[in-house]
């Protein structure tokens, strides 16, 4: 068929028989630029695209995983590398490609932190490599608690006794999590891979995945009242909103307290100000009570 000839009802019948909503939106895009440099070149006048509505692709947010879940998890890859992998994932709520970059040198047992400065990516092109992270806001220094810094300790004795086995070096400058002949970081595949076989086999939700540890330390904290700026800086955003916006669930145990917030306005006009304070608290009611204003 030749490229004047599609007519919109054939790009409806193509989209209608796609079943993803991400690629069905992909294929509307391409498609689109398509027929647009097709009006360029003056090979067609129209675009039929022109009357189609772009469907729309509506992410799921990755679940929170609840204590029982966790423990779970951790039973099923106890003694392996991976008991290790997913309890830093938890205590720290780094990103996937930043737990895969992670070096000895990156630790600081005597402080009781990690800094996060680089992060593994893939690409087509460059295939597997070591770059910057996400944004500039992702280079940041975390605390650890005692019970991640005992568990990386842990994992190190077990990796020297590995590399020994395998008559190979160990170097504070190297990776902390290792591919299976250990020589080279844990690949993301590997990461993702995993936790797609864990689900299948402990019978999880579709949406427990490697961000739902991230996810999960953002929720845990915002319960906690930590200061949003501080779960901004935990997670490495460039807002603390987005952060909880995106990333927190809301919970019942978020609403349990009281909350107070002062706001004033101030204007200078000509020969007349104006100056306003209000104050506002929120506390919760009854269960099952109704909203009380009391001015």
């Amino acid at each position: 068929i030749k490229v004047s000839d599609i007519a919109t009802h054939h790009i409806k019948f193509i989209l209608k028989g796609i079943a993803g909503s991400r690629t069905k939106s992909y294929t509307y895009t391409v498609l689109n630029i398509v027929f647009q440099e097709a009006i360029f070149e003056n090979l067609i006048t129209i675009n039929p695209m022109s009357f189609v509505r772009k469907p729309q692709h509506k992410s799921e947010h990755a679940e929170v995983i609840t204590p029982e879940v966790f423990r779970t998890i951790i039973k099923e890859v106890k003694g392996t590398q991976w008991e290790y992998i997913f309890s830093f994932a938890i205590a720290t709520g780094c990103r996937r490609g930043e737990i895969c970059a992670l070096r000895w040198s990156d630790l600081d047992f005597d402080n009781k932190c990690v800094r996060i400065t680089t992060a593994l990516k893939k690409t087509k092109k460059k295939g597997s490599f070591e770059g910057s992270p996400k944004s500039p806001y992702s280079v940041r220094t975390l605390p650890l608690g005692e019970d991640v810094m005992q568990s990386l300790l842990r994992w190190k004795r077990m990796l020297r006794t590995a590399l020994i086995e395998r008559c190979l070096p160990f170097n504070e400058s190297d990776f902390v999590f290792r591919n299976q002949s250990f020589d080279k970081p844990i690949p993301l595949g590997s990461v993702t891979a995993k936790m797609y076989e864990l689900r299948k086999k402990l019978g999880l939700p579709d949406n427990i995945r490697m961000h739902s540890y991230r996810r999960t330390m953002a929720t845990n904290l915002a319960v906690e009242d930590i200061n949003p700026k501080k779960i901004q800086h935990t997670l490495g955003h460039a807002s603390a909103a987005f952060s909880l916006d995106v990333y927190v669930k809301n919970s019942p145990e978020m609403i349990k307290g009281v909350a107070e917030a002062e706001g004033k306005h101030k204007k200078q006009s000509g020969g007349a100000g104006q100056f306003g304070v209000v104050n506002i608290r929120f506390e919760p009611n009854a269960a099952d009570g109704e909203f009380e204003f009391v001015d």
